[in-house]
């Protein structure tokens, strides 16, 4: 009886140690699956940020490329803006050039300053001598848009009355050659005393 009971106590023995190395291989088995997760869990994140980066550095890319090609129109843009002001300026001073040397722009500026002058009501003040520079602004059919006065040694009294000079022989007399017409003249205003 006591042999039958060692024999129980050594098979419920081996049976507790078979279950504990069960037991310990389940969570050996549970430990590496956990392992391997936390691995793949792990190389994920570093995959999607490399994809982020990429996408990333592709929008980067994409706008560099998108702001060259705009700078780039822009430049072009700006090169045709300034090649056609170029040429107009160019026609302008030969279509000006022309008339000068036909005398009709001194004539035609020469009839400006004349009405201009014809209006003008000598404030009291107004020094002997006086050289004013003038800068009208006029529309098709002579009337005036703007006056502006430049360089002019008088007091504001003289210069209103010069502006209104101006504003008052507007309409302005128009060239005998319509391609004379300059919307923006520039003339010295010097009455006579």
């Amino acid at each position: 009886s006591e042999q039958k009971a060692a024999e129980k106590r050594l098979t419920e023995q081996k049976v507790a140690e078979r279950k504990a190395a069960e037991k310990k291989l389940t969570e050996q088995k549970a430990a590496e699956k956990k392992l391997a997760a936390k691995k793949l869990a792990e190389q994920k994140a570093t995959e999607k940020q490399a994809a982020e980066k990429q996408a990333l550095e592709k929008r980067a890319a994409d706008k560099a490329a998108a702001d060259k090609v705009a700078a780039e129109k822009a430049d072009a843009q700006r090169r045709t803006a300034e090649d056609k002001r170029r040429r107009t300026e160019q026609a302008e001073l030969a279509r000006m050039l022309a008339a000068a040397d036909s005398g009709a722009l001194a004539e035609y500026v020469g009839l400006i300053r004349q009405k201009v002058e014809r209006n003008w009501v000598r404030p009291p003040g107004a020094a002997a001598g006086l050289e004013c520079e003038l800068y009208v602004t006029q529309i098709p059919g002579g009337q005036v848009t703007g006056v502006r006065i430049g360089n002019c040694p008088a007091d504001d009294a003289v210069r209103r009355s010069i502006e209104a000079a101006v504003l008052r022989a507007s309409p302005l007399p128009m060239p005998a050659n319509q391609a004379l017409f300059e919307r923006n003249l520039r003339f010295v205003f010097k009455p006579e005393e």
